[in-house]
């Protein structure tokens, strides 16, 4: 058991490792700024869901099931490979398509005639830097070959063209270059011997703050304020840029704020039923063990019979007992009817001594004439008369 909980752990160790390398190679492309800047810029033109640029690169490391990643494809895939319009780009079947569309033109804009990478392989176990430069293809493709998009870009969205084509924001004293893509991230372009060189040519790239507010001052501040250059750089920081990434991290902020909340209710919502399923699996448990033992007693024999007591009758015994007891209809009416006459003769006798024939025949005729409809009744198999006479004769 501890052998495999720590096989668990080196591997999981390993996974975020391997995840941490190629997010940092990723940031030390050019490429990869660029796909991000273009698609902040153009998303709602290409109606592509908003993002954060995180998102995406956790959608290029790990690209197996991810939506992001078929969303920007399914997007973009149509302006540059024309056929595409006419097939259906599904999440099953989005790489079939885009094999197509690298075959189509990208292998002889980016790969220089090599062979296209999904030829043998998936998406997902294709190199980080082939899925950067094929997506990078698709954007800067747009230009050239999506005419709907160039003729919107001139009639529209040149301002969108302006914040597309973005200009270096200074440079140090060891004059490299600084640049911004409107993704609230710096990137740094080293020199090469000694020359500046424009960013598509160069070989050393690399992200210097994230959207991390604190990365931003921390950068700002180790500036040179005495050097003309990094004073300039400072300046053009401090009062067009420092303010955007202030805005978007107190944004982050409160998503997080959301987030974590959303997860501690989530988090007792799951508690909660666990609890009272937890007790209801445990009384369940006990009438089946109950049940069990009642079996296994009725196996062996040692089950005692049941005991209808009179304190504790079951429903069996009660039906039983009620049946003994129910007389007939015939039967309670002559009861009723005796009931009657011995309360009338003893009222009689009370009163003054007055036992005369008279008297009684009257009362007698009253309670006949009363009950005549009940006397006749057909259930009844003699009158109420009858009864009267029986019991005067005795």
């Amino acid at each position: 058991m501890e052998e495999n909980d720590l096989n668990e752990n080196s591997l999981f160790h390993s996974e975020q490792e391997t995840f941490h390398n190629e997010r940092k190679s990723l940031r030390e492309q050019w490429e990869f700024a660029q796909v991000s800047n273009f698609c902040s810029t153009f998303r709602t033109l290409f109606n592509i869901r908003s993002f954060a640029i995180e998102e995406l690169e956790e959608a290029l490391i790990k690209p197996k099931d991810n939506l992001l990643i078929y969303e920007i494809h399914k997007a973009l895939m149509p302006g540059v490979y024309k056929k595409s319009k006419r097939i259906p780009i599904t999440l099953e079947g989005w790489e079939k398509v885009l094999k197509s569309c690298i075959d189509k033109f990208i292998v002889d804009w980016i790969f220089l005639d090599q062979t296209n990478p999904l030829k043998d392989s998936s998406y997902e176990d294709i190199a980080l830097r082939h899925r950067v430069l094929i997506l990078q293809a698709i954007c800067e493709g747009q230009f050239e070959l999506n005419e709907q998009f160039r003729d919107k870009l001139k009639q529209e969205l040149t301002s969108e063209i302006d914040k597309y084509r973005s200009l270096p924001l200074g440079s140090d004293s060891n004059h490299n270059i600084y640049w911004y893509f409107h993704d609230f991230r710096l990137y740094r372009e080293f020199l090469e011997n000694g020359k500046a060189q424009h960013v598509k040519e160069s070989q050393k790239f690399e992200m210097v703050c994230s959207s991390n507010l604190e990365e931003w001052k921390s950068f700002i501040s180790s500036l040179n304020s005495k050097n003309m250059q990094e004073r300039n750089l400072k300046r053009a920081l401090t009062d067009d840029i420092l303010p955007k990434v202030e805005t978007n991290y107190q944004k982050l902020l409160s998503k997080e704020k959301s987030r974590k909340n959303q997860e501690k209710r989530q988090l007792l919502l799951e508690i909660m039923p666990r609890k009272r399923s937890s007790r209801l699996q445990e009384k369940e448990n006990k009438k089946k063990e109950e049940q069990k033992t009642i079996l296994e007693k009725r196996k062996t024999g040692t089950l005692p019979t049941q005991n209808y007591s009179p304190n504790n009758p079951s429903k069996r015994q009660k039906l039983q007992n009620s049946q003994n007891t129910s007389v007939s209809r015939e039967e309670r009416w002559q009861r009723r009817t005796e009931r009657a006459l011995t309360a009338s003769l003893e009222y009689l006798k009370n009163k003054n001594g007055n036992h005369k024939n008279g008297v009684t025949e009257d009362i007698f005729e009253e309670n006949d004439e009363e009950n005549s409809d009940e006397s006749t009744s057909p259930m009844n198999g003699h009158s109420k008369q009858n009864n009267s006479e029986e019991v005067m004769a005795n």
